[in-house]
C-alpha cells in the first residue's frame, strides 16, 4: 500500500513539473527572441515614426522620458522589456 501511494505522489509531482515546464518556460523565452536593439527600434517607430540615432542607453532614456515623464534607474534590459511589454500588450484605441 505504501509503495502504491509513493508511486502516485511521484507521478503527480512529475506531471506537475512537466505541466509547469511546458507552459511557463516558453513564455520567458518568447521575449528574449527579439534583440534589445530591435525592441528599441520598434518602440521608436511606434512613437516617433522612425528609429532614432544615438546609443541604446540614450535612446531608451528618451523613450522613457517621453512615455513616463521620467527616466528610471533599472538595468537597461529590464527597462526595455517593461516598456516593450507595455506598448505591445496594451489595447489600441481601435480595440
Amino acid at each position: 500500500m505504501e509503495v502504491r501511494k509513493l508511486k502516485k505522489q511521484l507521478a503527480t509531482l512529475l506531471l506537475t513539473f512537466i505541466f509547469c515546464f511546458t507552459t511557463v518556460i516558453p513564455g520567458f523565452a518568447a521575449d528574449s527572441a527579439v534583440p534589445m536593439a530591435d525592441k528599441i527600434g520598434a518602440m521608436e517607430k511606434m512613437l516617433y515614426g522612425t528609429e532614432q540615432s544615438g546609443s541604446l542607453l540614450q535612446r531608451m532614456d528618451s523613450l522613457e522620458d517621453d512615455v513616463y515623464g521620467t527616466i528610471t534607474s533599472d538595468a537597461i534590459i529590464n527597462r526595455v522589456d517593461n516598456m516593450y511589454c507595455l506598448l505591445y500588450t496594451s489595447p489600441s484605441p481601435r480595440d
